[in-house]
């Protein structure tokens, strides 16, 4: 997933910089490689999304395994 991030992004970045005109003086390999670094940003910030998501879902969890093990009490009783 985060190297199809990484790929898309840069491509589209690359893109962008051709289309925006920044790339005046720039050789090939100078737009590929901020292209590239623009792609590893987005697939870090991709990757904090979904660790900071996960840790937020694992608190959910906790509190319904809570629950299910209070109900499975109060059955037994």
């Amino acid at each position: 997933m985060l190297v199809t991030v990484m790929a898309t992004s840069s491509d589209k970045h690359v893109q962008d910089l051709i289309t925006g005109g920044e790339v005046s003086g720039l050789s090939e390999q100078a737009i590929k490689l901020t292209a590239s670094i623009h792609g590893i940003n987005v697939a870090y910030f991709v990757i904090i999304l979904v660790g900071v998501a996960s840790l937020l879902l694992s608190f959910f969890i906790n509190i319904a395994s809570k629950e299910v093990k209070l109900k499975v009490k109060i059955e037994q009783v």
